[in-house]
């Protein structure tokens, strides 16, 4: 039987942590919000996820929610990270997929919450295999053969 590869297409939405959290938890932003596309084979869309992550140090203030729409009582009540992420790696089942993110930031993010947050998690570390991860926004730069990298609204104007 022939298997199919699909495409996660993944954005992330975060938060900033106040400096006063930083001796506990070192990083400047914390997941709020995981939005995911699983397209097939032929870019056709088979289904869309969007989980809000109740942040452990990070706050949602004016200017991010302003910018992402998110509110407190939508992430207040919501998952932490590890049930969030094992959410997602359940919805993929048993697909073979590979991930595509507009720069390598929220695979990055993901691992240094993974660390800070001692995660440990067999289906979210399979999910989070280097050779799984597609950094999209490279691809646009060498298929274009661009001198720089540019924002995704840059690259979709």
């Amino acid at each position: 039987m022939e298997v199919h590869m699909n495409y996660l297409v993944i954005d992330l939405e975060m938060c900033r942590v106040k400096k006063l959290y930083r001796k506990t938890y070192k990083y400047a932003s914390e997941i709020i919000q995981i939005g995911a596309v699983l397209l097939d084979e032929g870019f056709n869309r088979i289904a869309t996820m969007c989980e809000y992550v109740n942040p452990e140090y990070g706050v949602l203030d004016n200017f991010i929610e302003s910018m992402t729409g998110i509110k407190n009582r939508d992430i207040k009540q919501a998952p932490k990270l590890t049930e969030a992420l094992e959410h997602l790696t359940d919805w993929l089942g048993d697909r073979k997929y590979k991930v595509y993110a507009w720069s390598d930031s929220d695979r990055t993010q993901i691992l240094h919450e993974i660390k800070a947050k001692n995660i440990e998690s067999a289906k979210i570390d399979g999910f989070m295999k280097a050779d799984r991860w597609i950094d999209y926004q490279y691809v646009f730069k060498k298929r274009f053969d661009l001198d720089r990298c540019y924002s995704l609204e840059d690259a979709l104007e």
